[in-house]
């Protein structure tokens, strides 16, 4: 089964590590008050945000270095899915609202997230809550995934897991 269904308990770490969830991607940003709002920053293959006379960069046809993208991207999945709990923010089909789940193999959170056909035009395939690190990461477009997070000492733990593996953090 490639889904495990979340336990009551699972449930209640989730809520208590990432309160608001619901609001994060439900509610527009004024209705949201500020103590129940998310930090932000990127998580990037680029250093640094683009100048206009760099944007170009965003785009490849050099499958070498499409390749080495992916497995950037890839490789930090894996790393998080090989340390901590992960779970999956998936939206319904049917209708409004979302439920969560966890994986239960590597093999098929590679699959979910279909690293194979990343490229700079893909975004939100993707949202994984993980709640060691009180932190949501959504896939996002050019490169660049969105890492929201309640604790700041937390989400350094987890850039410095990022670094790691060639990408780079950016704030907003």
């Amino acid at each position: 089964m490639p889904r495990q269904k979340v336990d009551h308990e699972q449930l209640k770490r989730i809520k208590r590590q990432l309160p608001y969830l619901n609001k994060l991607f439900e509610e527009e940003d004024e209705n949201i008050k500020p103590e129940e709002k998310y930090k932000e920053c990127a998580i990037c293959i680029f250093k640094g945000w683009l100048s206009d006379e760099d944007a170009h960069l965003v785009f490849t046809e050099d499958i070498n270095e499409i390749k080495s993208r992916r497995k950037k991207f890839k490789s930090f999945i894996k790393s998080l899915f090989d340390t901590t709990d992960i779970f999956i923010l998936a939206k319904m089909k049917s209708k409004r609202g979302s439920y969560i789940y966890k994986p239960s193999d590597l093999t098929y959170l590679m699959k979910m997230c279909e690293f194979d056909k990343l490229t700079e035009d893909r975004g939100e395939q993707y949202t994984l809550l993980i709640p060691e690190y009180s932190a949501i990461y959504r896939e996002s477009y050019d490169w660049t995934n969105i890492l929201y997070y309640r604790d700041s000492t937390k989400a350094e733990a987890l850039t410095e897991l990022a670094n790691k593996y060639g990408l780079h953090r950016i704030e907003f």
